[in-house]
């Protein structure tokens, strides 16, 4: 026998599941990189957050040094600029 808490739970689900389709929210799913190996170089914050994420988003392998890898990410640090990234943005000053 359905409860009211019950029945409410599954009503409020599907009324949730039909806004975030109309909204066109989906999962993210497999992303499909143009490489199978890749080195991501480092132990920091920023690396180990980019190889939990390719892990989890791709079906690329991660491999243990760049002469095993078909692409290999390289981080520069202070190689943007705040004009780097919009170059038809009016510069301050």
């Amino acid at each position: 026998m359905w409860s009211f808490e019950r029945s409410s739970r599954a009503v409020f689900a599907g009324v949730m599941a039909a806004l975030l389709s109309a909204c066109g929210f989906h999962l993210r799913g497999q992303a499909d990189l143009p490489f199978q190996t890749l080195y991501i170089p480092g132990a920091g914050p920023l690396a180990v957050e980019l190889k939990r994420n390719v892990a989890a988003a791709s079906k690329a392998r991660l491999v243990d040094s760049p002469g095993e890898a078909q692409a290999v990410l390289r981080l520069h640090r202070g190689a943007a600029r705040e004009d780097s990234f919009f170059p038809s943005a009016p510069r301050a000053g």
